[in-house]
């Protein structure tokens, strides 16, 4: 028995968190995430043009900004990131996300992020949103998991329904710290 707790020791500690970068190793967000694994990082270092970003169920994604302007632009083409499973943690970091835009149904609602996502966590710190627009939750729209916001900042994003910023929706906790709401609007 005590052989196999050494051996199990030395393989957990030989595990090493990598820092996948975009753009460079990775052109894409989407090849970086299908790339990362349990303890990796990606490490957006300037722009990316990209949309319909899709999380997988039971992942746990980290998500960091270097440098100067670490922006997602959704180019108004669908929305940024879309969780559709269970269980996924997100944690987005000193990014900004601009012009995602969810108006098409079934993907309708969450321009910068859309979450049906049982189980799941969503983490945001130090991450702008601007110029977003939804059916629903101009900005975000989450049903199931928690939400967590610290330190973010929502400008100019819209809805035609709910929720100009943030539509929440079964969700089990919204938690915001230091974060400011400007100029977001929905008619409801």
């Amino acid at each position: 028995l005590a052989c196999g707790i050494v051996s199990l020791f030395l393989a957990a500690s030989t595990l090493e968190a990598a820092i996948l970068d975009v753009p460079g190793e990775f052109a894409t967000l989407q090849a970086a995430i299908y790339a990362c694994g349990p303890f990796d990082t990606i490490r957006l270092r300037g722009s990316v043009t990209e949309h319909n970003i899709t999380i997988p169920s039971n992942s746990s994604i980290s998500i960091y900004g270097y440098g100067v302007n670490p922006w997602i632009n959704g180019n108004n083409r669908g929305p940024i990131f879309k969780l559709n499973g269970r269980n996924i943690r997100l944690s987005l970091n000193n990014l900004i996300l601009s012009y995602g835009r969810a108006t098409s149904s079934p993907y309708d609602k969450g321009g910068a992020i859309y979450s049906k996502n049982p189980g799941g966590q969503i983490s945001i710190n130090n991450c702008t949103f601007a110029n977003c627009d939804a059916t629903n939750g101009g900005a975000i729209w989450s049903n199931g998991g928690s939400l967590k916001v610290d330190s973010s900042y929502f400008q100019n994003n819209s809805a035609s329904n709910y929720g100009g910023a943030i539509f929440l929706r079964n969700t089990s906790y919204f938690i915001s710290w230091n974060t400011q709401f400007y100029n977001n609007y929905a008619p409801f």
